[in-house]
């Protein structure tokens, strides 16, 4: 009898637990969703070092959305300071985000900013991921399908695995050596070395980079909500604010290289898939839904990446889906001149006059 009231007791307390769990998560969710706490604030400063944590006088605001292709420190949006002195440049990309995680970030950002200009950097190959995970029983452990079904509709979780994943990227020394290694010696594309997670997603999701760039199986659903979010977030922008799509191919729309190299990987393909086509369904769908929109303008440089694409010079790593310094360079120099900053300077000081 003794036994039998323990275990109930001890059935009650885990309950207790259990609920106590559940009430903490949901109000993480809630002060996540509404950023009652601005979770990313550290990300903000340590990639604005020189820059305020509001709008600077006399200067007009650039405000820059987008992910770990903008995060990287040879990336395109550190370069385009570098050639735009005059304009106070804000970098608010997150590693590993999407619309999502954006829709909550940018309200207290345009706040705090009122940008001029509004560039929000979209990655074909995973942003629609981003939104939806589609389950493989088959394929993936029951622990990452329950993570990824969690993480879908309870947001946080996902910012709680980005936070483990930058603990534990710093507990093994916070190495790029294998990027630095690329630009520098020409490493072959190497199977063993490519990135884990890129191989994980093949395996349960092998038609991930075909269906994101054709928005097929669903995927068409999920750039609806990405178009919405979006649209949403455009609209708490000042009438005046020019804003900027920029779209990151993925590098198996380059060429028949990197196609066969993510052949390698196990993601498999479409036959419909066409690489170096500059209209995709999705970047047609994107250009149809803001075709109204007067100030939203898409900068497209998948041409730009193919033209310079060669075997001597690569514009994406080879065991890593991101741009190379030359990738880099070459997004810069289309983003620049799809902005024509000196334009719009031109036209603030005609109107100041």
């Amino acid at each position: 009898m003794g036994s039998f009231v323990n275990f109930r007791n001890l059935v009650k307390k885990l309950l207790y637990l259990l609920y106590l769990l559940v009430i903490v998560v949901m109000l993480m969710e809630v002060a996540y969703r509404f950023q009652i706490i601005d979770f990313y604030r550290p990300e903000l400063n340590a990639l604005n070092p020189q820059h305020p944590n509001t709008k600077t006088r006399g200067k007009k605001t650039v405000l820059v959305f987008g992910d770990s292709f903008t995060v990287q420190s040879n990336s395109w949006l550190n370069q385009l300071r570098i050639d735009s002195p005059d304009y106070t440049i804000i970098n608010s990309a997150i590693t590993g985000s999407s619309i999502v995680e954006t829709s909550y970030v940018a309200p207290g950002r345009i706040d705090d900013f009122d940008p001029d200009i509004f560039i929000y950097q979209i990655y074909v190959g995973n942003d629609l991921l981003g939104i939806t995970h589609h389950l493989n029983w088959s394929q993936w452990s029951g622990t990452r399908n329950i993570y990824w079904w969690l993480s879908d509709r309870i947001h946080f979780l996902s910012y709680l695995n980005y936070k483990m994943g930058q603990l534990n990227w710093k507990l093994q020394g916070g190495s790029t050596q294998g990027q630095s290694e690329e630009v520098a010696g020409g490493e072959k594309f190497d199977l063993e070395r490519y990135r884990e997670s890129e191989k994980i997603y093949a395996l349960g999701d092998p038609y991930l980079i075909s269906n994101s760039v054709m928005l097929k199986n669903e995927r068409d659903k999920d750039v609806e909500k990405l178009l919405s979010s979006l649209s949403n977030t455009i609209s708490k922008l000042k009438p005046e604010c020019r804003v900027y799509l920029l779209i990151i191919p993925h590098k198996a729309q380059i060429n028949k290289f990197y196609l066969d190299n993510m052949k390698d990987v196990g993601f498999l393909f479409d036959p419909r898939f066409e690489v170096g086509k500059e209209d995709y369904p999705f970047v047609e769908k994107l250009k149809d839904y803001f075709s109204e929109t007067k100030n939203v303008v898409i900068i497209n440089p998948l041409l730009d990446l193919v033209q310079r694409d060669s075997g001597s010079t690569r514009v994406y790593f080879l065991n890593d889906e991101h741009l190379s310094d030359e990738g880099q360079r070459i997004v810069k120099e289309v983003v620049r001149s799809g902005l024509n900053l000196k334009e719009i300077q031109s036209d603030t000081s005609k109107i100041s006059q």
